[in-house]
């Protein structure tokens, strides 16, 4: 406990004390951020204070004549002060900043509450946590539950996907090849622009936001070149050991 916060809340019961309850007073200490154990110690301080025996005011004679007596005004009723803020440590507030820093690099990829157990077991207090979050607004959560342990997810089903659709434009420009007949201008250049656009692109936003996209797209080209000279080996393979199997004959 703080001695400087309980001297604060002491100073706090004393201005208000006279014109609201100590349980409406201690509603608006916790509002404020100050803990219970310090709030229960001022409030037992000022009781006691309370209940110490005062010195006797010296007793004034009423006068004689009952319409004399001034009758005392009730004081006014004043609105409840707010209490004082409670100070923060540096400390606290770098606490919050990282704790900030690292949701807000996080929470689109991987769920709020495996985000908040991460901190947890990093150390983080529970207030520093919940104090991040209210700085942060409403955290849009992703489509896909994933916890900051998992690796990142998997591209390769939809590098296939680039993958056919690859040869769905190559045979796109081979059938324009044959129709026009350029020797091959057609056909070749249109591969070289898909599959070298594909791997310019990976180039471009591997170190960007959507890095997942061009690992995407430089998969589909690779895929796309392994099964065209892996087809092209493995062919190559048969029709020689259907002639090494002729001429033994």
């Amino acid at each position: 406990m703080s001695e400087q916060n309980i001297a604060r809340i002491l100073d706090y019961l004393n201005a208000n004390a006279a014109h609201y309850g100590l349980e409406t007073l201690r509603t608006q200490l916790l509002a404020a951020g100050y803990a219970e154990q310090e709030i229960a110690a001022a409030i037992t301080r000022f009781e006691q204070a309370q209940s110490a025996p005062q010195p006797v005011a010296p007793t004034i004679p009423l006068p004689s004549d009952p319409a004399a007596t001034t009758r005392l005004s009730e004081p006014d009723r004043v609105e409840i002060e707010s209490p004082p803020q409670l100070p923060q440590s540096d400390d606290r507030q770098a606490a919050i900043a990282r704790a900030r820093a690292y949701i807000e690099a996080n929470r689109d990829r991987y769920e709020l509450e495996a985000l908040r157990g991460t901190l947890v077991q990093s150390g983080y207090a529970d207030d520093v946590i919940a104090a991040a979050l209210t700085q942060i607004g409403p955290v849009k959560q992703p489509r896909r539950k994933r916890n900051p342990g998992d690796g990142p997810p998997p591209t390769w089903p939809f590098g296939l996907l680039v993958m056919v659709a690859n040869y769905v434009a190559i045979s796109l420009f081979l059938t324009l090849e044959v129709a026009v007949v350029t020797n091959g201008i057609i056909f070749g250049i249109g591969t070289l622009l898909v599959l070298g656009g594909e791997t310019v692109a990976w180039f471009v936003l591997r170190r960007g936001p959507r890095e997942r996209l061009g690992r995407i797209l430089v998969q589909g080209a690779l895929f796309t070149v392994l099964l065209t000279f892996g087809s092209v080996a493995i062919l190559a393979l048969l029709i020689g050991a259907c002639l090494a199997v002729i001429g033994a004959f």
